[in-house]
C-alpha cells in the first residue's frame, strides 16, 4: 500500500511540473480533456450493463421470454454487423406456435 502511494505521489509531482514550451491552455486541456472524455466513456459503456441496451419493438403475442430473446438477438445482432442506424432496416423474428 506504501509503494502505491509513493506512486501515486511521484506520478503527481510529475504531472505538476510543466514543460517549458507548455501555457496555460496546454495544462488545462491536459486536465480537462481525460475529466471530460473518461466519465463519458464510463457512461456509454455502463447503458450495456445497466438497464436495458437496446429496445426493440416485438409482436404483442410474445411472451416475457420471447421479448428477452428478441431484445438480446437485436443486440447481438447491431453489435456484430455494425449497424448501429437501423433507420430503413428491418430485423424480423417470426413467433412460431407450436
Amino acid at each position: 500500500m506504501a509503494s502505491t502511494i509513493g506512486i501515486g505521489k511521484s506520478l503527481l509531482e510529475r504531472l505538476k511540473n510543466s514543460r517549458e514550451n507548455d501555457d496555460w491552455v496546454d495544462r488545462f486541456v491536459y486536465w480537462v480533456s481525460p475529466c471530460v472524455i473518461i466519465p463519458l466513456a464510463v457512461i456509454i459503456g455502463a447503458k450495456q450493463y445497466v438497464g436495458k441496451p437496446i429496445q426493440c419493438w416485438a409482436p404483442n403475442e410474445f411472451k416475457s421470454q420471447w421479448m428477452r430473446y428478441a431484445e438480446g438477438y437485436c443486440f447481438v445482432e447491431i453489435s456484430a454487423n455494425g449497424n448501429f442506424f437501423y433507420g430503413h432496416h428491418l430485423i424480423v423474428i417470426r413467433f412460431l406456435e407450436e
